[in-house]
């Protein structure tokens, strides 16, 4: 499967519903991943996806920027985010579509930008994502900064796929350690973000994102590999080409 080209859109144009040359703004790509196999499996008539000098590109999803708000009467970047997360509706040449937010990697996170999807689309691509989870949960609420990424992992970039019985995965609990140094500490003061250099406790999960995968699975193009970087919804690892059957036995 090929990546596919998707809009890259500032926030305030969208506010404004001011968008020009939009011919000229499929600059984001959506890389071959498992949301883009999902996606092409289940909404095969509901994906539309369409081909325009010799690449692929689709209106379904966006890439939003909030960097400006200049075609905007709202003050901040945090009110321009507010009002535009609360989902639109755009005339993207003869259609009109509405979309709602999507998924915020931490890559987008740190370049300041968010994925919306068709909201046709979303309920399925969303209960998709969460693998049961609730994300309403309590748990979820006070740590959205990993969830998001975590939620965002099934759209990396893949060469392939391979399948593994979920039978025949064993997982191990996790092991810290815990030791003190001098760090650039990140905290909440008086309702302020601060960043102080101090000694700070320091937990290092050691195994974190380590797997042993059996020679078996390393297979065709892979045969030869010593390693396969490995990820999934809510799943990322490192796996390395072990003789795991020979070990037990």
């Amino acid at each position: 499967m090929n990546d596919i080209r998707i809009l890259a859109l500032e926030a305030d144009e969208v506010y404004s519903k001011d968008i020009k040359d939009i011919d000229k703004k499929y600059k984001s790509v959506l890389t071959n991943s498992l949301d883009l196999l999902y996606l092409r499996k289940t909404h095969k008539k509901d994906f539309i996806v369409e081909t325009k000098n010799d690449f692929d590109y689709t209106n379904d999803i966006l890439s939003i920027s909030f960097s400006r708000v200049e075609k905007t009467n709202i003050k901040g970047i945090r009110e321009l985010r507010k009002e535009i997360y609360k989902g639109f509706t755009l005339q993207i040449q003869d259609s009109k579509i509405d979309y709602v937010r999507y998924k915020r990697s931490s890559g987008l996170s740190r370049e300041g930008k968010c994925l919306f999807i068709k909201k046709s689309l979303y309920n399925s691509m969303n209960e998709w994502s969460l693998c049961g989870l609730n994300e309403n949960s309590e748990l979820i609420k006070n740590d959205l900064v990993t969830f998001e990424a975590y939620k965002a992992l099934s759209l990396s970039g893949i060469i392939g796929t391979i399948e593994i019985n979920p039978k025949s995965i064993l997982l191990i609990d996790d092991f810290e350690y815990e030791f003190k140094d001098l760090c650039i500490n990140v905290k909440k003061q008086n309702n302020e973000v601060i960043a102080e250099e101090e000694i700070t406790l320091i937990k290092n999960n050691i195994w974190d994102g380590e797997g042993l995968l059996d020679e078996s699975l390393f297979q065709g193009a892979y045969k030869h590999q010593g390693m396969l970087y490995l990820r999934n919804r809510f799943f990322k690892s490192c796996v390395f080409n072990t003789k795991l059957q020979e070990f037990f036995k």
